[in-house]
């Protein structure tokens, strides 16, 4: 982001639709009309990238010239999030949180993904994104057990009998061989007081449904609904989200309470699992919708 004479230039990302191409730009905002900033910069983009949307009437909005693509401000450049281009014909958002239906899924919450003196800070990684995001689950997660909604911690290990050659060459590659190894501190969950009634699922792979007991928990639990948080937004959450998707499974991937060590990546993300997986939101909605809830009563 940069700031010129009270302008403001912050990185956005447009989706075309129609292609699936994904485009950057700079795209100008002003402090008293940032929506109009937002859809000068959007008309660029377009012009650049000789996108052909139609455009019949010059005094369209922005939100109207974004009816086959979607403008992802940068996180914390402009107020919101995520705007979804799509129309949901599934669930509400007030449906896929229901304490009936509903499961919070929080994905590799972990000493090595999380914590400053984890194995990714010692690598260099800025961890200052992934610890907003752990607060914004850790409010989550509490309003999830004052209406005791199940809340699941998926913790990613790994030994020497679940690191085959390809795996292993892999994170040795990435330069992240001794991550989450099975029994250490590093693949402790980061910072969490955990509820009576959460789970945790152990997993060797990126996604949490590959051969592990979350399925049948989930079912067990007749859940059909799961709440996607956690890291990484575009690789263990995304994959987990899949993997839920692929089940049947409602999913609800959560902007602000999943990240990853690039925004642009995030964004991303985000896209995919508005396109792909199904609903993109804030937790500030969900939360909403829950205060204003009493707990279901317990069985007896």
């Amino acid at each position: 982001m940069g700031i010129d004479g009270g302008r403001t230039f912050t990185d956005g990302v447009l989706i075309d639709d129609r292609s699936g191409r994904i485009h950057y730009a700079k795209v100008l905002t002003t402090p008293s009309d940032p929506a109009a900033g937002v859809s000068n910069g959007i008309e660029k983009i377009l012009a650049a990238t000789g996108n052909t949307m139609a455009r019949s009437r010059q005094d369209e909005s922005a939100d109207c010239r974004l009816r086959n693509s979607s403008f992802l401000p940068g996180r914390g450049h402009m107020p919101a999030t995520y705007t979804s281009p799509f129309i949901d014909n599934g669930p509400s958002l007030e449906g896929r949180v229901s304490p009936s239906r509903a499961a919070v899924i929080v994905v590799d919450i972990q000493n090595d993904m999380c914590h400053p003196e984890g194995a990714l800070a010692k690598m260099g990684t800025d961890m200052r994104p992934i610890l907003d995001t752990v607060a914004n689950i850790k409010v989550l997660v509490d309003e999830a057990h004052r209406l005791s909604i199940p809340v699941i911690f998926t913790q990613l290990t790994f030994d020497e009998l679940t690191m085959p050659p390809a795996v292993r060459q892999q994170r040795e590659k990435n330069g992240d061989r001794e991550l989450c190894i099975k029994g250490t501190w590093g693949a402790d969950i980061f910072e969490f007081e955990q509820g009576p009634n959460d789970r945790i699922v152990e997993k060797h792979r990126y996604d949490a449904f590959f051969e592990t007991e979350l399925d049948m928990v989930l079912k067990s639990l007749e859940r059909d609904s799961l709440i996607i948080t956690g890291i990484a937004s575009n690789v263990c959450a995304q994959a987990t989200g899949i993997g839920g998707y692929q089940r049947g499974y409602y999913v609800t991937f959560l902007a602000d309470c999943t990240s990853t060590y690039s925004d642009k990546a995030h964004q991303e993300a985000l896209a995919y699992a508005d396109r792909f997986l199904g609903k993109v939101a804030d937790s500030s909605e969900i939360l909403e919708i829950w205060r204003e809830m009493e707990p279901l009563p317990q069985e007896v």
